[in-house]
């Protein structure tokens, strides 16, 4: 409705929009229409200007949402591959870096290693007591 005024008022027919045939079916040219009566296509000039049958409507609804979902599928499992490959990038890179050294990389160890690690290379001082 454009207002107020026009709810509750039905559209002309010369103003709906109804789908109609407007193109001649290519398999029923070559003999055999599987869709039969259900085909959006016409079946002859004399069916072009026919209203196409809801069924007909229907399926074409269904076909164009399964190919959306075939493309949003596809597009997932391309978004999940990339996460992949960069989750194990990301892995391989924090496994190929080497051990933290120095005395940093000693806190939380037990107290002798730090004491070892402080004063490793000075003779005549050792760790064990």
């Amino acid at each position: 409705a454009h207002g107020e005024h026009e709810i509750g008022h039905p559209i002309p027919a010369e103003t709906s929009k109804t789908a109609t045939k407007r193109v001649l079916c290519r398999h029923f040219q070559r003999g055999h229409c599987e869709r039969g009566t259900n085909c959006s296509f016409a079946h002859g000039e004399q069916e072009i200007g026919d209203p196409i049958p809801a069924e007909a409507l229907l399926q074409k609804e269904v076909s164009d949402l399964k190919g959306a979902i075939s493309v949003l599928t596809q597009e997932r499992d391309q978004f999940r591959n990339q996460a992949q490959k960069l989750e194990a990038a990301q892995t391989s890179k924090a496994a190929t870096k080497p051990p933290p050294s120095g005395v940093g990389a000693a806190i939380g160890s037990p107290p002798g290693a730090i004491f070892g690690l402080l004063f490793s290379g000075v003779s005549g001082i050792s760790d064990t007591s």
